[in-house]
């Protein structure tokens, strides 16, 4: 387990939370990561903003923060990018849950919650098991706003507050809030996917202004449809997808239990295979519908 301040600091006696204070009161961003334990681009971005950007920070605070450390410390030792991604609950399907005793990841919540209203802005950082390619995830009330600064290949609007997500917080609040899955686990893009898009969000919500925003652009945007997880122990896709492949009307993409899946609509849907390694009742992958 490495020995970092991002593992050692603390903010109002919750554990993992690194504050850069400029001094100047107003807007507080938070940076959090380790949503999952398996999404390695966390600390060197961190490690890179406190040595290469955080002088650069003009004004307000910047929140640095660590999510689910304690599956970290379980699964890193092993270090298998396709093990377990939380200890007890799934922490980005767990706003607006029930609370569970003895629940790792709902104690964690419960210990974040308390601070959530001091946060304005959230950008929370992911990495996928098998893409190279780095998707945002915006919500519609927020899409211009990320079309100024996004460097992503494809961008992804997703109501997130239907998806129990840690953001939905912020988003009810009406406080912009976004994801970026920065790319493969094991390839480095993600770390220059992190940086790009993190560097790019502080200069335009003016925590710093020392340069400008760089390499803006979006290939295609979708809009979510449905998520896609099995029911059942008997399940397979029909065949090998690729990310934001085309499912023409009729096309059928997923057996479950003798179950037949297909695109029952009159327009084309775009499917993504996000995990190689599929669990009885987590999601595996998405439906979409491209919008722009």
């Amino acid at each position: 387990m490495e020995t970092n301040k991002f593992l050692t600091s603390s903010y109002k006696w919750v554990d993992w939370i690194t504050v850069f204070d400029t001094g100047i009161p107003y807007k507080n961003i938070w940076i959090f990561a380790i949503t999952h334990w398996n999404e390695p681009v966390w600390l060197e971005v961190f490690e890179y903003f406190e040595k290469n950007i955080k002088s650069k920070v003009t004004s307000w605070k910047v929140f640095l923060i660590t999510i689910n450390i304690k599956a970290y410390e379980k699964y890193i030792a092993d270090w298998d990018i396709y093990s377990n991604r939380f200890l007890d609950s799934n922490m980005n399907r767990i706003y607006n849950t029930n609370f569970i005793e003895n629940d790792y990841e709902h104690s964690r919540l419960k210990e974040l919650l308390p601070i959530f209203s001091e946060l304005d802005i959230v950008l929370d950082l992911h990495s996928v098991p098998i893409w190279d390619n780095s998707i945002w995830i915006s919500s519609s009330q927020f899409l211009e706003d990320s079309k100024q600064f996004l460097d992503v290949e494809n961008t992804m609007i997703w109501d997130i507050w239907t998806r129990n997500s840690l953001i939905t917080y912020f988003l009810e609040k009406n406080k912009p809030a976004f994801w970026i899955e920065c790319g493969n686990h094991i390839s480095d893009i993600w770390l220059h996917n992190g940086i790009n898009n993190l560097r790019n969000i502080l200069i335009y919500y003016w925590f710093m202004s020392w340069d400008i925003i760089k390499n803006i652009w979006w290939k295609d945007i979708f809009e979510f449809y449905e998520e896609i997880y099995p029911i059942s122990s008997d399940f397979k896709y029909s065949k090998i997808y690729g990310m934001f492949e085309e499912l023409n009307t009729w096309e059928i993409y997923w057996i479950d239990n003798e179950t037949i899946y297909k695109n029952d609509t009159d327009e084309k849907l775009y499917i993504w295979l996000l995990s190689k390694k599929i669990i009885p009742w987590d999601w595996c992958g998405f439906l979409f519908k491209k919008i722009l």
